[in-house]
């Protein structure tokens, strides 16, 4: 019989994506007030060039920018960050009109990436409240690896790439305040 655990720590992941710089500050301003200090944001970049999946709810000409956060979660109720991220989409969306910026949070750990949403699917676990989780991507044989669900932007070399960069930061923050993740 396997020996029942507490959670363990993962970074905050959120990506933000918007049509106007001022939505961007705007949200960014609210997730770090909830989840502290970024540690690494990636370059922004035209998610309308992969995907018009949201044009006609937020517009052409979308942006997105990837963000980790600094301080460490259990992940006891993390859940519940997608609740809090509905809540600001709907705070910075004028009444009446489409969304001015989605968030879609999760977290980083040194096994994988997972993305919350309130959307129900083959490869979605339901959690509580409300919200699923995906394994998006999976970290092994030294990088990490898309599955058949991933989304377009998340299989591009950029985002590999910062994520990797960000893994081996979070990695070395552990060790550094000794506190332990994922997989430890």
């Amino acid at each position: 019989m396997g020996k029942i655990s507490e959670s363990k720590n993962v970074h905050p992941f959120v990506a933000l994506l918007y049509q106007k710089e001022e939505y961007y500050q705007k949200a960014l301003e609210k997730c770090k007030h909830k989840l502290g200090p970024v540690l690494d944001s990636s370059q922004e970049y035209n998610f309308s060039k992969i995907t018009s999946y949201y044009n006609s709810e937020m517009g052409k000409n979308l942006q997105k920018r990837l963000l980790v956060f600094q301080e460490y979660q259990n992940l006891e109720d993390f859940h519940k960050i997608k609740l809090w991220s509905n809540q600001v989409e709907q705070e910075l969306s004028q009444k009446r009109e489409n969304r001015k910026i989605n968030i879609d949070p999760g977290y980083l750990g040194l096994s994988k990436l997972v993305l919350f949403s309130t959307k129900n699917y083959s490869h979605r676990i339901y959690i509580n409240d409300g919200i699923y989780a995906e394994v998006t991507l999976i970290y092994e044989n030294g990088g990490y690896k898309a599955q058949s669900w991933t989304y377009p932007d998340y299989k591009r070399e950029a985002t590999l790439d910062f994520l990797e960069e960000s893994r081996q930061k979070i990695k070395q923050r552990a060790r550094n305040k000794g506190y332990m993740l994922d997989l430890d």
